[in-house]
């Protein structure tokens, strides 16, 4: 098996168990409910890796029930604010094997995409957009499900997106330019608002701009650097040749709409909607394989009532929503 093969074996792996453990939480709030048992067995039933992850999570929880509750002191707070983390100098100083039994109590699940909150500056762990001012005075808003690490420097402001998306008012200093990147790509400013979300892949990610100008480059090269204004809405991918930047133009209103409440959708897959509804949603959402829509979505949905904008979006393409326990949605196929 190559690299890259065991890089995706990994990682279905991974996904898999991110899903048993949802089940598992929502079987233990909701045990008497026949039709989650239903659910779980035809997931389960899907392939001997279904079941594996299965057998494995529930080995993994039964082992966490016997840990000791004392450090709750230094677990990072739970609720829709953005969270000022302890340090990542703390973090380390705690050992590996405390920090993520901390990370998998405070935030009920740790995989490798959950690895961002035990080195996080800021977090938004809630399910509302949340702003912070940052010391040179710089706003900094958080889309839900999102941690950056802020590092400023006498002659340099950078803040790192570790996950999820951020919208950046800058505070004007020439001499003092503020970078966000995301992977291998870095977008700079002098003076403007512009947002980046991370994508699924490490190297790609999407940038917009509302005001002003960035300068956006792959690996931090300057030759094939390209300049945006207010408007562009840049998908970049560093692994791509030999251009890494496709650009299209939106109004500039609708820059980081989700910073008062919408969502602006224009010509986008399915499934990428609803990954960018997922975070306001209150709870846990799966999707069902059987669910592979190949249409694509635009309109304008409320963040405000995210299983609305949910519920719209499937069930025009073929879906349903279905709620099995308060805090739990399945999306399937309509039979």
């Amino acid at each position: 098996m190559s690299a890259t093969e065991q890089d995706t074996h990994q990682q279905d792996g991974d996904a898999l168990g991110h899903e048993a453990a949802h089940w598992l939480l929502a079987l233990e709030d909701d045990p008497d409910n026949t039709a989650l048992h239903t659910t779980i067995a035809a997931w389960r039933a899907r392939s001997a890796a279904h079941e594996q992850a299965w057998q494995e999570t529930c080995a993994t929880y039964g082992l966490m029930a016997h840990l000791p509750a004392t450090t709750e002191a230094q677990w990072p707070p739970r609720s829709a604010t953005v969270h000022v983390l302890p340090t990542r100098q703390a973090w380390r100083g705690m050992g590996w094997r405390v920090a993520a039994s901390i990370a998998v109590l405070a935030f009920g699940s740790l995989t490798w995409q959950s690895w961002p909150m035990l080195t996080a500056d800021y977090l938004n762990s809630g399910h509302q957009p949340n702003v912070v001012t940052l010391e040179d005075g710089s706003r900094l808003h958080l889309a839900p499900d999102s941690a950056v690490q802020v590092d400023y420097q006498p002659h340099q402001r950078t803040i790192t997106l570790q996950r999820g998306e951020a919208f950046v008012e800058v505070s004007p200093n020439p001499q003092r330019p503020l970078s966000v990147s995301s992977g291998p790509l870095q977008v700079t400013a002098i003076g403007t608002a512009f947002a980046v979300r991370a994508q699924d892949s490490f190297s790609a990610a999407q940038v917009s701009v509302r005001s002003g100008t960035v300068q956006i480059s792959c690996h931090g090269r300057q030759d094939d650097a390209l300049q945006a204004s207010a408007g562009s809405l840049i998908d970049a991918d560093c692994q791509q040749s030999p251009r890494a930047f496709a650009t299209r133009q939106q109004p500039p209103e609708q820059v980081a709409a989700w910073t008062h409440g919408q969502l602006v959708v224009n010509d986008r897959p399915v499934r990428e909607v609803i990954a960018q509804l997922e975070p306001y949603l209150p709870g846990t959402l799966l999707v069902n394989a059987d669910f592979a829509p190949t249409q694509r979505v635009t309109g304008v949905y409320t963040l405000d009532a995210p299983q609305e904008a949910l519920q719209a979006v499937v069930s025009v393409h073929g879906g349903e929503v279905k709620g099995l326990a308060p805090w739990l949605m399945v999306i399937e196929d309509k039979k």
